[in-house]
């Protein structure tokens, strides 16, 4: 029966593990505004209201908890990422501009997350990875005509979307992650990626 039961515990598909997955990943999400290295299972046992065996008994260790977090919220951007681009060609002619739009939407609805990491230079990797799931999207001329792409990866991609992830984290530092004075930050991103397509210094 105790096998059992610890194997019904760890199963993802039960209430009780999903329930505690949830509290967990919201815990770990509020207390990204501090340094990765500093956030601890006790911390995260407290804010989330479990033990620190239960944090184990779902992640091998804390780090993986916080990586595995942080997956959890970029998915959440991928995956509404449509619905919100659909709303914004109402409002939005660019189709670039509709997806930075959209970055600054998402990072605005989750603002207690997205400005502490916004003030904290060495703290970025999560702006990165929405980045690298909003690259894929966006519409890019390139010139001259002719110019095939570089690849996702590449040097040239990693620095474009190096200025952009600086470019996002200032407008979230100097508006506190407010989407209705996003109009600068917006033209900054469709300025560089114009530059990124003309083979421009980035």
């Amino acid at each position: 029966m105790m096998g059992i039961e610890k194997h019904s515990r760890k199963n993802p598909h039960n209430r009780r593990y999903e329930h505690s997955e949830r509290a967990m990943q919201s815990a770990i999400l509020k207390l990204l505004k501090r340094h990765r290295g500093r956030i601890t299972a006790r911390q995260v046992a407290k804010a989330a209201g479990l033990s620190r065996q239960t944090i184990y008994n779902h992640h091998s260790n804390i780090n993986q908890a916080i990586i595995n977090s942080e997956e959890a919220l970029v998915e959440e951007f991928s995956s509404g990422l449509d619905d919100q681009l659909r709303l914004l060609s109402r409002t939005t002619a660019s189709p670039n501009g509709r997806i930075f739009y959209a970055i600054l939407i998402f990072m605005t609805r989750h603002k207690e997350i997205f400005c502490p990491i916004c003030a904290d230079r060495n703290n970025q990797e999560l702006l990165y990875k929405i980045m690298e799931v909003a690259y894929p999207r966006l519409e890019i001329t390139w010139l001259p005509v002719g110019l095939p792409a570089p690849e996702a990866g590449s040097e040239r991609v990693e620095a474009y979307i190096h200025k952009c992830v600086g470019i996002i984290r200032r407008w979230g530092e100097d508006t506190h992650c407010d989407v209705r004075r996003g109009g600068r930050c917006v033209d900054s991103l469709l300025r560089t990626t114009e530059d990124l397509a003309r083979s421009r210094s980035i």
